[in-house]
Formats: C-alpha cells, sequence, structure tokens
C-alpha cells in the first residue's frame, strides 16, 4: 500500500487525481467490494488495465495444487473479475476500453513452465471471448504482450528465470516500464486490438499465425534450448 500512496502522491503533485486501493484481484468477494468502492468513489471508470501476474515457472510434477492455483489467480482470475465487476455498467453506458497486459507465454509453449503458460494463455482466450462478446458495442478491447521487461518480477518469483528457454535470448531488446507504459498508450488512443513488443517477439508471433509449419521448428527449437528436467 505505500508504494501506492507514493505513486499517488506524485499523480497528484503535478495536478493529476490518483486514488489508491489495496485489493487482493484474485479474491471474488474482495473485489466486488473493491468494485462498489470505486463505482461510489469515482464512477464507473472509463478505462481498465488488468496488469496483475506472478508466477513461478516449474515443472509439472514440481508444482503443487496451491502454485497452479496462485499462478492461473494472476492473470486470469485477476482480469476475469474486475472486468466482469465493471462490464454491466460500460455495457449500458455503451463505452469504455479493456486492455489485458500479457506476456510471450501467451503464444508459445515450453517445458518448465506450464501452470505459468496455462495462466497466460487463458487470459488470450479471455481476451478474445470478451472481444467477441463486445462486438455489437462502443467498448473497446485490447491485448499487449510484452517481451522481458526490466522490473522486480525476478526477484519476486525467484528461480523461474532459470527455466527460461536459452532462444529468449534473441528477444530483445529488454523492455523498461516507461516503454511499456508508452505501448500501452498507443494501444489505448489507437484502439488496437493487439500490440506486441519488441519487434522480435511481434515476428515470431506473425510466423506462428500465418505460416503453420514455423511452429514445428519454434517448437523444436523450445525444446531443445529450454531448461533440463532435474528430480527433487
Amino acid at each position: 500500500m505505500a508504494k501506492l500512496d507514493i505513486i499517488c502522491s506524485e499523480i497528484n503533485s503535478r495536478g493529476g487525481h490518483a486514488v489508491s486501493y489495496a485489493v487482493d484481484l484474485s479474491d471474488g468477494v474482495a473485489v466486488e467490494q473493491f468494485v462498489q468502492n470505486v463505482k461510489k468513489d469515482v464512477g464507473v471508470p472509463d478505462i481498465i488495465i488488468n496488469n496483475a501476474g506472478a508466477g513461478s515457472w516449474l515443472w509439472i510434477d514440481q508444482t503443487s495444487h496451491k502454485d497452479a492455483l496462485s499462478m492461473m489467480s494472476a492473470p486470469y482470475f485477476a482480469a476475469f473479475n474486475i472486468t466482469s465487476g465493471f462490464l454491466g455498467d460500460m455495457r449500458k453506458r455503451n463505452s469504455g476500453h479493456i486492455l489485458n497486459v500479457n506476456s510471450p507465454a501467451a503464444i508459445v509453449t515450453f517445458p518448465g513452465a506450464a501452470a505459468y503458460i496455462a495462466s497466460r494463455q487463458a487470459l488470450r482466450a479471455f481476451t478474445e471471448c470478451l472481444r467477441m462478446e463486445t462486438l455489437s458495442t462502443n467498448l473497446r478491447v485490447s491485448h499487449c504482450i510484452f517481451g522481458e521487461v526490466s522490473s522486480e518480477y525476478w526477484e519476486n518469483n525467484p528461480g523461474a528465470r532459470k527455466n527460461m528457454p536459452g532462444i529468449a535470448v534473441v528477444f530483445k531488446p529488454i523492455l523498461t516500464s516507461d516503454d511499456c507504459a508508452k505501448y500501452i498508450v498507443r494501444a489505448l488512443e489507437k484502439n488496437e486490438e493487439e500490440l506486441i513488443a519488441p519487434f522480435t517477439v511481434w515476428i515470431t508471433q506473425k510466423l506462428l499465425y500465418f505460416f503453420g509449419p514455423s511452429k514445428i521448428l519454434m517448437d523444436w527449437i523450445l525444446c531443445k534450448t529450454a531448461a533440463k528436467r532435474i528430480s527433487n
């Protein structure tokens, strides 16, 4: 909460207006209360950016039920709960923009991170379904996929980096939080349905989508360069 307060103070000192709420987005009951508080305090949002995410990269038999549930909770349940809470009012108003932030695991699979990958692909599927369900409205839905970002993610998820496939080194440059923020603003301003950065991740997605044989090659490379299984 302290970090949120610092950010709000900085925004307010520059002439903006920011209010922070601390909530466990994986807790449906807590989100319901949060939604009611936001509606009462500031109204129905014009823009929702679902950016919650976490997860250890573990082999399937090394992943506990608790770990799997936690990784599905953020980003998928978090995005679902927040969106579901506000969507009805946004529909009635017939305006708004929902943007979901995802990772390359939404478009590729590799050994050693099954639960994490499943949660990211669930978020992608949710975004596609949301877009279909709002197709006849003035609501807009965007999906942003970012490669590696220089943040506290690796420190908060110790051991995850060692399971990153070796081919990931080609997905450069590493983005900063400011880079991602600029891309998000662009996606919102231009109503982009999907924005992928950097270019190396974008071209990978296009090859996998438009050129079938490239998926076979990519899967082979990912398996060959993946972390080796280490027994407990």
